[in-house]
């Protein structure tokens, strides 16, 4: 049985029916944004297709209407999202599906440059490049 809420980043979902909260506040939303948002917090970290969202809320899928159903709800929804976070949390890939995302602060984008960085050099200087380290 999965939890009664889950965290991903700023924003907190319930699973129970209750409206999201960003940054420690409620979240108003209407009931189909909700239960995306939820469907998406559920498969966190993995991509979810329009027809997985549309079967997860409504039921039965059928490519030639629904799709165009799904796409406006998650349109909105990313946009209420945005204004009120500042970014956009769900990535969508096209013919992938959509995920929902962290954003990375600044902190961690320099700490990952220099793991890459650090990676680089260990694997010139261990083939031997001794122009690694002097700069």
């Amino acid at each position: 049985m999965r939890s009664e809420s889950t965290v991903s980043g700023q924003i907190r979902v319930y699973f129970d029916g209750r409206d999201p909260e960003v940054d420690g506040s409620v979240f108003p939303l209407p009931r189909r944004e909700r239960r995306i948002l939820e469907f998406l917090a559920s498969h966190r970290g993995r991509r979810v297709t329009k027809a997985q969202i549309f079967h997860s809320i409504y039921g039965v899928f059928d490519e030639d209407v629904e799709e165009n159903v799904v796409e406006s709800h998650v349109s909105k929804l990313r946009k209420k999202l945005k204004q009120r976070m500042g970014y956009d949390p769900i990535d969508s890939k096209r013919y992938l599906g959509y995920c929902l995302v962290e954003r990375r602060s600044a902190h961690d984008v320099e700490a990952a440059r220099n793991i890459v960085s650090s990676v680089a050099n260990h694997r010139a200087f261990d083939a031997g490049d001794a122009r690694v380290g002097l700069a």
